[in-house]
């Protein structure tokens, strides 16, 4: 194993011939070693730099060996200045992949490149540097970790994935709907005798639909709580291609995907897959144009569509909805008419009802399918 440098080690000028000066530079650093000789944790290093103190004299004691090793220390200063600007460079490259830099990402890189002058970053900058932006909204706060875990626990219990599932709607529907399926559903549990472990955590969930889905605000704070699981997930699938330093233009446009399928909108998830890849340094290969930049999203099951598509090709519903009130087309992801306010987030849960009352059909169950169809013409 190569030792350290002892111009580095000792942190004299390459420069520096001066035999007092490079004996001062030795006893100061055999004080520091001394009295790290029993510490838990740099005594072993101490002991062994403080072994090294008479091959350090013989060598800086003699010119021919003293101009070696100043020259080795060069090199060395030279390979870790090369390393240091790669990093610059790589840095830069990761922070520029939105177009532009923020001028508090400047300063940030300064305080972290210390030996790098300010000018020299700012040199090797080639997008446009702002602003800094104004500060974002404060996010909306998640439940409180017991709440979410009562709701977790009791949502395994049922085999559903979110208190809209439990309710079969739509996560797009208006509260005025969650909250009177809360209360149907309330009423077909309580007609329930036998209390089976099931039906008991169905009643925990009913609670807490009647919680969540009280106000916009509970609301708001229950789907922030899905966000943060869902996340966690998102995490995992970004660490696993992410860990060789680099995340190519396939895999970034893949994880997009991902991260919409979870429930994020595109924008949403791109600004965290690249925000996620900044805090870990790793690099983002980014295409000019984005396969997915084109694509619809599903309201009703989060797909991912062609461009062309009119119906989402995993659940079937049609991509842009029609008003019902005032004829305007909207996106399925759409919660309400973006021309006279009409819930149109409300209008897949239709979707369900009308499958449900075709099935009924077809079991030639007449009463049923009817109350089905009836109930779908509601939305």
């Amino acid at each position: 194993m190569p030792r350290e440098n002892f111009y580095i080690l000792l942190e004299l000028s390459l420069t520096e011939n001066n035999a007092s000066h490079i004996e001062a530079a030795i006893k100061k650093k055999q004080t520091e070693w001394s009295k790290l000789r029993n510490h838990p944790t740099k005594g072993r290093m101490a002991q062994q730099r403080l072994g090294l103190i008479p091959e350090i004299k013989k060598v800086l004691g003699d010119n021919a060996l003293r101009q070696a090793e100043a020259n080795d220390a060069k090199k060395h200063q030279e390979k870790e200045q090369k390393e240091t600007f790669q990093e610059l460079d790589e840095a830069i490259k990761l922070l520029s992949l939105k177009g532009k830099m923020l001028e508090k990402e400047v300063r940030e890189l300064a305080k972290e490149f210390k030996m790098i002058p300010e000018a020299e970053i700012r040199r090797r900058i080639k997008v446009k540097i702002v602003k800094d932006d104004k500060p974002k909204p404060q996010k909306t706060k998640p439940l409180d970790s017991t709440t979410a875990k009562v709701i977790s626990d009791a949502l395994k219990i049922v085999i559903k994935s979110s208190l809209y599932d439990f309710l079969g709607l739509s996560p797009t529907s208006s509260l005025k709907t969650l909250q009177q399926r809360t209360s149907e559903t309330d009423s077909k549990i309580k007609k329930v005798a036998q209390k089976t472990a099931e039906i008991t955590a169905s009643g925990t969930l009913i609670g807490q639909c009647q919680n969540v889905f009280k106000t916009q605000n509970q609301r708001e704070a229950y789907d922030a709580t899905l966000a943060q699981e869902r996340l966690a997930e998102l995490d995992k699938k970004i660490s696993l291609v992410g860990k060789s330093g680099k995340i190519h233009s396939q895999q970034y446009e893949a994880l997009l995907k991902k991260a919409v399928g979870f429930g994020l909108s595109l924008e949403a998830a791109r600004q965290y897959i690249l925000d996620y890849c900044q805090k870990n340094s790793w690099a983002v290969e980014t295409a000019e144009k984005s396969a997915v930049d084109d694509m619809q999203q599903c309201g009703v099951c989060g797909l991912l569509n062609l461009a062309k598509a009119r119906h989402c090709e995993k659940c079937g519903y049609p991509l842009e909805i029609a008003c019902p009130q005032c004829q305007t087309p909207n996106p399925s992801t759409a919660q309400f008419c973006r021309h006279c306010g009409f819930a149109v987030g409300d209008m897949p849960n239709a979707l369900r009802l009308q499958r449900r009352g075709q099935m009924a059909l077809a079991e030639k169950d007449l009463n049923l399918a009817a109350q089905l169809l009836q109930q779908a013409d509601i939305y």
